[in-house]
């Protein structure tokens, strides 16, 4: 790992050694003044819609290309800036739903393209079993390659169901902008995953911080959930329950009880499809649970606003409300996943493709195909894999393999102004979502 300081180019430039992540970090240094920011501005508007290198991008600024930046086209960036390459999307995912105060971008789809990306691949540390490792990548590339025969099909909506195909450990570009406070606590998170490849960004961050502050990683939140999940797994159900043919696939409600909100994000990763039976819990267990809350906090399991909306939505449009900085809990993105809980479902429940799809029967038809076999792989890899490298290793891979219309649970958090706010977006469940919010409150009839 070498960081590089360019001082000329007004960015410092870290990148990894390592063949099975090709991680690289530039960081955007700037100053107060006004023409800093626009230039700041360039180059993620630049390094969004465009194949251009960040380096290229930044010699582009020599020549005062930024001085004609379009001031109606504005991004909320805040005192550190970074342009990281060959981000997974998987990582992008959950590092975005961690803090949606911060600003997070992925580049367009239309510039993952087949000569220049890649996947996250097992390095030999984690398994030195080959045949492992190389079935990881099959799958890897099998999903790859049937995202390109949809994909090179003529028009832009063959590129958007293409999309449900890619795993999410394929590679691409994010801008991310944070404050100083929320850029300690993502590098303290990713320090203290278990997830080797969130170990490696940790460290990149940690380095790049260091020209500023001191990090000196501190894992008691995690330690703290870790402690309250293996109280609950006495108290939760050891069934799950999944049903897709509910006929009300979203609820509404409000929150009347936190700590009963509380308890049900921990009890979504312990089953995250949904418990057969209701989570009970008594006086002396939340006396046991706060007495632990008390020696570190449970983060983000604990963000409360007015009101829930849950149910079940694919990756895709997961992606879609983390664009628009609502606050969304997934327990797949957590590191404390069952994850085998998660895939505890039959092949054919496990993903959602787009309705508009319905008008294209054949290639309905050939993307089911394609998506149930995946299942069936993963599923496969990752019984297998639990033989020749560790549980956490072999989860975190899981994830990586999982496409992008992969369907899980989520809780959205919303009061008011955000309900309003979502009532006049052009979400494709918005008008489900108004009838439920009409149908609790006639404050939000349309």
């Amino acid at each position: 790992m070498k960081l590089i300081q360019r001082k000329g180019l007004h960015i410092e430039d870290i990148r990894t050694d390592e063949y099975w992540n090709r991680l690289r970090i530039f960081s955007i240094l700037s100053n107060e003044d006004y023409s800093s920011k626009l230039r700041t501005h360039y180059i993620i508007k630049q390094a969004l819609s465009s194949k251009a290198s960040i380096l290229d991008i930044c010699k582009s600024c020599e020549i005062d290309d930024w001085k004609e930046f379009p001031l109606d086209d504005m991004y909320e960036i805040n005192n550190r800036t970074y342009i990281v390459d060959n981000i997974p999307i998987y990582t992008f995912l959950k590092l975005s739903s961690l803090s949606s105060s911060s600003f997070f971008k992925l580049r367009d789809w239309k510039y993952i393209n087949r000569d220049s990306s890649y996947f996250v691949r097992i390095p030999t540390e984690v398994c030195e079993n080959r045949e492992i490792r190389k079935e990881y990548e099959n799958i890897q590339l099998n999903s790859m390659r049937n995202y390109w025969l949809v994909a090179k099909k003529r028009g832009n909506q063959y590129k958007e169901f293409a999309k449900s195909l890619l795993p999410l450990g394929i590679q691409h570009r994010a801008a991310i902008s944070l404050s100083l406070s929320s850029n300690i606590e993502l590098a303290n998170t990713l320090l203290c995953s278990d997830m080797v490849l969130d170990n490696q960004l940790g460290d990149m961050l940690e380095k790049l911080l260091k020209t500023d502050i001191e990090v000196i990683p501190d894992c008691t939140q995690r330690v703290t959930t870790i402690k309250i999940l293996e109280y609950l797994e006495e108290c939760v159900s050891k069934e799950q329950e999944f049903d897709l043919d509910d006929s009300e696939p979203f609820k509404f409600e409000y929150i009347t009880d936190i700590v009963e909100q509380v308890f049900t994000n921990l009890e979504m990763l312990i089953n995250p499809l949904g418990s057969k039976e209701e989570l009970e819990f008594d006086y002396e267990d939340q006396l046991s649970i706060g007495k632990t809350i008390n020696k570190g906090d449970i983060g983000y399991l604990g963000f409360q606003k007015g009101s829930r909306l849950s149910g079940y939505l694919p990756l895709t449009d997961v992606f879609e409300i983390l664009d628009q900085n609502y606050t969304i809990y997934v327990p797949l993105l957590s590191d404390f996943i069952d994850i085998d809980k998660e895939l505890e479902r039959k092949n054919s429940q496990c993903y959602l493709l787009p309705k508009s799809l319905k008008k294209y029967s054949e290639l309905q038809r050939d993307m089911n195909r394609n998506l149930l076999e995946t299942y069936v792989d993963i599923k496969n890899w990752r019984e297998k894999s639990k033989e020749y490298m560790s549980d956490e290793m072999s989860k975190e891979f899981t994830k990586y393999l999982l496409p992008l219309s992969h369907l899980t649970k989520f809780n959205m958090y919303l009061d008011i102004k955000d309900i309003f706010n979502l009532k006049n977006s052009d979400i494709k469940y918005i008008n489900q979502w108004n009838k439920l919010f009409f149908q609790k409150d006639p404050l939000f009839k349309k």
